[in-house]
């Protein structure tokens, strides 16, 4: 007994002397305020498939992969995961993409950098990225009505009407303007539809806007189905729905696309795709920001 009276002080000694105050040290980099934080975006018209997908992407000399995946499949993003940016220093900015597992590489251009958070689209492998300055999405989404609030909204537009003789993409000659369909989620074919923010030209986007909805679906944090129509300016005049045909060959009108937008939370939706084309019509998808 007496040896186990030992014993057990013994480790209760050990057991104190583990638990002295040691300063516990991680392994990072401070960014900074003078970083560049970006996400990359794939918006290049081509059909869906792992001969279409990213392997590789070099970023000024570093190489990300994902395990045999792709690290960045057709009209996606990556990172994937939200919030979180690749970083590298303001500036010159080099990438460089391989397509499919065996590697065939695809792109490379330069663009530049600011510090604070951008996004990198990729839209044609022929031409430098179109990088955004991204400014910071809504937070104070809440009012006093637990049974509404409000979402944040941004769109990205990379539509291309047709392919020319040569094989290049022709953009959109006219701008597109954001609506929101006033039919509470239901599908409509009408034209009661509400404006949102300025008529956007190819390879530009809307300003965050904050669309305030009412909560159809209670549980959780709520949500409601909010409907996207996409009308046509041209040279200021609105001309009527934007028109694409579709992948059974037939016309089809951009309205009622959906977005199941949750309390709180903000979207970007991208538009790409080729309007006169059923291989690679036009797109309309939408990701989670925060």
């Amino acid at each position: 007994m007496k040896n186990l009276k030992y014993l057990a002080l013994g480790v209760v000694a050990l057991l104190l002397a583990s638990c002295d105050d040691k300063p516990v040290e991680y392994n990072y980099n401070d960014l900074g305020e003078n970083t560049a934080r970006f996400k990359v975006w794939h918006a290049v018209p081509c059909v869906s498939g792992a001969a279409n997908n990213i392997y590789q992407m070099d970023i000024n000399g570093v190489s990300y992969v994902n395990n045999g995946a792709a690290v960045l499949t057709r009209y996606n993003r990556a990172p994937a995961t939200n919030l979180a940016t690749y970083s590298t220093k303001p500036g010159d900015f080099n990438i460089t993409l391989y397509k499919s597992s065996s590697l065939t590489k695809c792109y490379e251009q330069t663009a530049k950098l600011e510090a604070g958070e951008s996004s990198v689209w990729i839209y044609d492998y022929t031409k430098a990225p179109a990088v955004f300055k991204e400014p910071e999405p809504p937070v104070d989404l809440q009012t006093e009505n637990d049974t509404i609030a409000g979402c944040g909204i941004r769109v990205y537009n990379f539509i291309r009407q047709t392919t020319d003789a040569n094989g290049n993409m022709v953009p959109v000659d006219y701008k597109i303007q954001v609506c929101m369909m006033r039919s509470d989620g239901s599908a409509t074919n009408d034209d009661d539809y509400e404006p949102y923010g300025e008529p956007i030209a190819f390879g530009e986007a809307t300003d965050w806007f904050v669309k305030t909805i009412k909560k159809s679906v209670f549980n959780d944090s709520g949500y409601a189905t909010e409907r996207f129509g996409f009308r046509k300016i041209v040279n200021g005049k609105d001309e009527g729905w934007v028109t694409y045909i579709n992948a059974s060959g037939k016309e089809t009108i951009m309205r009622n696309h959906t977005v199941k937008a949750y309390f709180g939370r903000t979207y970007r939706i991208i538009l790409t795709g080729i309007a006169d084309s059923k291989t690679t019509p036009v797109l309309y998808d939408y990701w989670t920001e925060r």
